[in-house]
């Protein structure tokens, strides 16, 4: 997983409320959306968003314990 984050500022002239939804992607990699410590801005109020996605299968890290016993070192099974 990845964290991104960042700030979001209205700059209109009235207020707007931040909807998540607009995160989403067709590939399922946003998992979680948030806004703090608003999602109702006003003018030139802003807000910081934090956004959880998915890693790319290619970049997915698998930990495996290693062995402590080599195979040229096992004894031989009984």
């Amino acid at each position: 997983m990845r964290v991104l984050v960042g700030v979001t500022r209205n700059i209109g002239l009235s207020p707007v409320e931040f909807n998540g939804r607009v995160c989403v992607t067709t590939q399922d990699e946003v998992l979680a959306v948030a806004a703090w410590p608003k999602v109702v801005l006003g003018p030139n109020e802003a807000t910081e968003l934090y956004v959880v996605v998915r890693r790319p299968t290619d970049e997915a890290v698998t930990l495996r314990p290693s062995s402590s016993i080599s195979s040229s070192t096992a004894s031989p099974a009984r």
